[in-house]
């Protein structure tokens, strides 16, 4: 403030601090006087004071207990410690005992990618309309003792559980009978990025490979960095009937057939279909055939790279429409027969772009194609453009 106001960072701070003064003036204070904010900001910083600030109008008691984090006292360093700070504010938006009793937490002594997305699960319990299943989750035993650093990677399962198969959850609260396996990885783009695989049962030391290399290859042949710091696979009956697996958003789960190592055709297609979920990280939000035709060209080429496999069509040819376009008019959902045409088409028309341009210039072709559906448009939102045919 001394040496000149420069730009929109500092008047938000100032302008967020004086919002939360209104609130409690001494912790308004305290904020401002900490070490991290007395030098130049950043965009991170000041996106942390904004949280901050605004949790002081939730309850002062969890924003003081948020401020006072050795993570936060030490310094803002990366979007991690921001995004908990934020998920903080959203819960004791909705639920302010719980954000106290989580400040007390183990697992947020330290933050680790798996932290934030288990934050932003417990906040969409708090605020689902599955009031029962919320406290299902905060009255099991391992949530009264606290989440720890190993439990949050199964925490960040719980919203595509509760959807496919919410027998499961008390399951996945008993961490006698849950094993977790976990790699940190350094990617180009992307940096440290965290891998985990959440099992029930014994499953093979290959999955964690499988995955790894599905993130790298995608990532190299996106030439974007990965949209998550976090990856976590939970195999599981936990999918639609219909389907060998999905990607929750918070999660990828596969049925645990594909953790196997034998011979079977399960244990033949698990790289296919791992990589085809991570895809779903990049691909999302657009038409289906888009989302899904990508998923399995990219699928198709990581094992490719792997094993050799033919670049080919994977799936049935669809007997329900002739072309993309009545596909979208048609707009099946996705437990209809008629669903599968999305993979069906989507997969052939890339397929068919692949072979008559070649891999390098398809490639920057689709990188081209992802860039445009992270453009932010007016009328499309926050998430981006929604690609269509």
């Amino acid at each position: 403030v001394q040496d000149g106001i420069d730009g929109e960072v500092e008047v938000s701070v100032v302008r967020e601090l004086s919002y939360a003064s209104q609130q409690d003036t001494g912790l308004a204070q305290s904020i401002a006087s900490a070490g991290w904010l007395q030098d130049n900001l950043d965009s991170r910083e000041e996106e942390a004071v904004k949280w901050l600030s605004r949790t002081v109008f939730m309850g002062p008691a969890v924003a003081s207990s948020t401020f006072y984090l050795d993570w936060v006292q030490d310094g803002i360093d990366d979007g991690l410690e921001v995004g908990a700070i934020k998920a903080m504010y959203e819960i004791s938006y909705r639920k302010t005992e719980l954000a106290s009793a989580l400040l007390g937490m183990p697992f947020l002594k330290s933050i680790e990618p798996p932290d934030v997305v288990a934050l932003w699960v417990l906040r969409w319990l708090a605020s689902s309309d599955s009031g029962q299943i919320f406290q299902r989750v905060m009255s099991s035993p391992v949530m009264r003792d606290g989440i720890t650093d190993e439990l949050a990677p199964v925490v960040a399962t719980l919203p595509g559980v509760t959807e496919a198969n919410p027998a499961l959850i008390d399951t996945l609260l008993d961490p006698s009978r849950v094993m977790l396996e976990t790699r940190t990885i350094d990617l180009p783009l992307s940096g440290k990025v965290v891998l985990a695989i959440i099992r029930t049962s014994p499953g093979v030391s290959r999955s964690i490979d499988l995955l790894e290399r599905a993130v790298r290859s995608i990532e190299s042949m996106l030439d974007a960095p990965l949209p998550t710091n976090y990856v976590g696979l939970l195999f599981e009956d936990a999918v639609p009937w219909h389907s060998g697996g999905v990607n929750s958003g918070t999660n990828i789960t596969i049925r645990p057939e594909y953790d196997a190592d034998d011979g079977s055709y399960e244990a033949n297609e698990a790289g296919h279909l791992i990589a085809h979920e991570v895809a779903h990280y990049y691909w999302t939000g657009n038409a289906d055939w888009i989302d899904e035709g990508i998923g399995e060209l990219l699928g198709t080429l990581v094992e490719h790279d792997r094993t050799g496999r033919p670049v080919e069509a994977r799936n049935w040819p669809c007997p329900f429409v002739r072309t993309i376009a009545e596909l979208e008019a048609l707009e099946p959902e996705q437990a209809a027969d008629e669903f599968a045409c999305n993979y069906s088409l989507g997969e052939r028309f890339f397929l068919d772009l692949l072979r008559v341009h070649g891999k390098e210039q398809f490639l920057l072709g689709l990188r081209e194609l992802y860039a445009k559906s992270q453009m932010r448009e007016e009328a499309d939102g926050p998430s981006g453009t929604a690609l269509t045919v």
